[in-house]
């Protein structure tokens, strides 16, 4: 794994749980429609609270899989801004900082630093070669984009 994409990890990890915070909104809406059709119609008590059930243990392991990716999301943020603050060079920690922990724009970055882009684009290249990526990750292979659990 390249510093780059050690350090846009971080994005990866932030979609992730947007999406899943979709997916546990969509749940949550299914539960009320269900409860409301059952609670209109009344038929074989059972099979509806099996229903039902099911779909508070899909919430409820939403909830638990959100929880641990924001757990990591925490540690990445963390453990990345303790590697952006080692270089010894502000402005490279600024750039690394505004793009990968915030997740702003070449150009709003430019802006805000008084710089060109392309005198950004060259801060983050030397930026980057000083960034070390951990030792347990440099044999990582990534996941093709397509088959991501999400």
């Amino acid at each position: 794994m390249n510093a780059k994409t050690y350090l846009s990890q971080i994005a990866v990890l932030d979609r992730r749980i947007e999406s899943k915070i979709a997916i546990l909104a969509d749940l949550r809406s299914m539960a009320e429609k269900a409860n409301h059709v059952m609670s209109d119609v009344v038929v074989c008590q059972s099979r509806n609270n099996h229903a039902m059930e099911e779909v508070i243990i899909k919430i409820s392991d939403m909830k638990e899989q959100i929880a641990r990716d924001f757990t990591r999301l925490l540690d990445l943020k963390k453990e990345i801004m303790e590697q952006i603050q080692a270089i010894p060079d502000p402005k490279m920690q600024q750039v690394l900082e505004m793009h990968y922990i915030h997740h702003q724009s070449w150009e709003d970055i430019a802006e805000k630093m008084g710089c060109t882009e392309s005198n950004i684009y060259k801060l983050h290249a030397r930026a980057l070669r000083e960034i070390k990526v951990p030792d347990f990750l440099t044999n990582f292979q990534q996941i093709p984009e397509n088959s991501r659990n999400v």
